[in-house]
This record gives C-alpha cells, structure tokens and sequence, in this order.
C-alpha cells in the first residue's frame, strides 16, 4: 500500500511484533528513524531518534543486557539540547509504528 505523507509517496506496510524487532535490528547506528510507542503510563508517543550515538555518555555499562527485556537504547533527537538526559529505551514490545527508510511499519 502507498501512502502521501507531506506530498511524498511512502510505501506502509503491515508487519508482527517479531518483524518489528528485525527491523528495529537493521537500523544502522547514525541514521534517523521514527517510532511511536505506548509509554508506561498508556500515553501514546512518537519519536524520532538515532541508534549507535555516543555524545553526552557518562560511561559506564548497564546492570543488563536491554535485548533480553525487548528494548533498544535510542538517542531522541527532540532533547538533543541536553544530550545527557537524551538516551531512550525503546521498547520493541510497544511498538505500534516504525518509520524509516521512506517506508511506514504498521506493527499488529
């Protein structure tokens, strides 16, 4: 299905939750991609941001490995103003879309 976003043609396509984290997974770290999500609180969000961004980190490493839990460190790119309290975790598991690629994701 081809969709007009902003006078641009965009392919949309309907993909599961397993699909989702694939593509989530070939995301190349530097490029800008979209998701929208279901926070914690039931609120919907969508956000734009970057994988493999290293500015701003205070070092360190996690207590966790985040795969394990369905979750992908993000840098959003709307808080990029402070880019210590930029890093997200993106959780695969909520996902509804996915924007990258002039392609949208409808996750079911």
């Amino acid at each position: 299905m081809v969709e007009i976003v902003n006078g641009k043609e965009v392919n949309v396509e309907v993909i599961s939750q397993a699909e989702a984290a694939e593509v989530l997974g070939k995301i190349k770290n530097g490029q800008i991609f979209s998701a929208v999500f279901i926070k914690k609180d039931g609120s919907e969000r969508k956000m734009n941001c970057r994988r493999g961004v290293k500015k701003g980190q205070a070092g360190g490493t996690l207590n966790y490995n985040p795969a394990n839990f369905g979750l992908i460190s993000v840098f959003d790119m709307q808080l990029c103003k402070t880019p210590e309290k930029a890093y997200r975790m993106l959780n695969v598991k909520t996902t509804t879309e996915i924007y990258t690629n002039k392609k949208r994701y409808l996750v079911a």
